[in-house]
């Protein structure tokens, strides 16, 4: 375990104790087949497996391996330099800067237990999949943001980005630690967007594609396809919900609102800074905006 420099971050891979969180799930597993198997009382191995299946590994997931291990060792380092690189640009320290100093939050790797190899085992699954979530106080608390990277494939690498995938569960975990999980799990949906919380993610991660120098963004969070600035801002321009939830984040953001008041290069994408020349475009078009529920 590792923590990153001065901020709330540890990064934590457990190395040998996911195999002894396994082992035990397993065990209950086999003792609950086995009492329904037989006909005996079968409800409290029953009862131990699911608690091994969520508390259980919230408690695994952040304990230390003492020694550490190569693989945990590598992924935590490989961790740390996402960060140092996402710090690197401007709106990654922004980020970074905002979250809660009275939380902690955890970097650990994701772990399903539906996802087996080809031994049969669980293995360590990401496959482009990353989640932010609060860890329950009696498992150690703090807000878990889920990570690997050992299952991207070469397109989901290059599409993606490692760094990328990092950044936008960091402003998940943000959210979750300004307003609590509760306020953020029931955010308005949006058609193309998911709901306005993925949609702030997305956003924020374009920004930092800009400040990497990148030249293509995400159109919306449901299709996942990079495009241009203009095609992008062309698109946003005449959507409705997505000046709607600009318009949202720029008031009730702290982030938003510093981002908004950036003044960028002509070709950087900002549409939080750009709001107003997009609904300009909008209103020419004769659009209505719609009415989002708002959300702290």
């Amino acid at each position: 375990m590792r923590r990153f420099e001065h901020y709330p971050i540890y990064i934590n891979h457990p190395g040998k104790w996911i195999s002894a969180w396994e082992n035990q799930r397993e065990h209950y597993e086999f003792q609950w087949f086995e009492a329904l198997r037989t006909g005996r009382e079968h409800r409290e191995h029953q009862r131990m497996e699911n608690w091994f299946d969520y508390m259980g590994k919230r408690h695994y997931e952040i304990m230390t391996e003492n020694p550490q291990g190569h693989e945990s060792r590598t992924w935590e380092i490989n961790v740390y330099k996402l960060l140092l690189l996402i710090k690197s640009t401007r709106v990654g320290k922004l980020v970074l800067d905002s979250l809660d100093k009275n939380k902690r939050y955890w970097i650990v790797p994701w772990v399903d237990k539906r996802e087996l190899d080809r031994t049969n085992r669980l293995k360590w699954c990401n496959c482009g999949d990353a989640r932010a979530f609060p860890g329950p106080a009696a498992a150690g608390g703090g807000i878990r943001v889920y990570i690997d990277f050992t299952y991207l494939n070469p397109v989901q690498r290059k599409m993606f980005g490692q760094d990328g995938i990092l950044f936008h569960e960091l402003v998940h975990a943000y959210r979750i630690g300004r307003v609590g999980y509760d306020l953020v799990n029931v955010a308005p949906e949006m058609k193309e967007n998911g709901n306005t919380e993925e949609f702030l993610a997305l956003q924020l991660e374009n920004v930092y594609l800009a400040n990497r120098k990148g030249s293509e963004f995400y159109l919306t969070y449901k299709m996942m396809r990079r495009v241009s600035k203009s095609t992008a801002y062309q698109y946003y321009a005449r959507d409705g919900e997505t000046l709607a939830a600009l318009k949202h984040w720029v008031e009730n953001d702290s982030v938003v609102k510093e981002v908004s008041r950036w003044i960028n290069p002509p070709d950087s994408f900002n549409p939080f800074s750009d709001r107003n020349v997009l609904e300009r475009m909008f209103a020419r078009m004769g659009g209505k905006m719609p009415v989002l529920y708002k959300t702290p």
